[in-house]
């Protein structure tokens, strides 16, 4: 299906990672998958073979070699991380909101409640009819009464 021709020198450069040094294991691991279908060394065995032989599954060997030619046959793209599409999620933790909750007390049952009670106030704990998990039947804090029946209800 994808066929894999390594120049000398990023055959070199695959055996040197793969023998020498300290690199990340699935690194290592991809780098092997190359070295095992590279047509400029000989004949390749089965897809299966060489899977068994690295000790991965056949459908990683595909995409070994898929984003082999995904890169245009760069070897050091194939083998490294690829970059994320999208930036991660942001932190819903602000610093003003860290701040309240440091100062909630933290004293046995009443801390943990004040504290439940803190985060649903900042608006960090949405409403969710699938996984209620506290309702506070009291005032704490002064964020007011809240329970199943209520529209404070927290989730967790």
């Amino acid at each position: 299906m994808f066929t894999i021709g390594l120049s000398a020198a990023d055959r070199e450069f695959l055996i040197k990672l793969t023998t020498s040094g300290a690199h990340p294991a699935r690194m290592i691991m991809r780098a092997r998958v190359l070295l095992e279908l590279d047509e400029n060394a000989g004949s390749v065995a089965d897809r299966a073979v060489i899977a068994d032989r690295v000790g991965i599954s056949v459908n990683t060997v595909l995409a070994i070699a898929k984003r082999f030619d995904e890169t245009n046959g760069d070897a050091l793209a194939t083998i490294g991380r690829k970059q994320r599409e999208h930036p991660p999620v942001a932190s819903v933790i602000t610093g003003e909101v860290e701040a309240r909750l440091i100062r909630q007390p933290q004293c046995g049952m009443f801390g943990a409640l004040s504290l439940v009670v803190a985060v649903a106030g900042a608006g960090l704990v949405a409403s969710s009819p699938q996984r209620p998990v506290i309702g506070v039947g009291f005032g704490v804090g002064g964020v007011g009464e809240s329970g199943p029946e209520s529209s404070e209800f927290i989730a967790g």
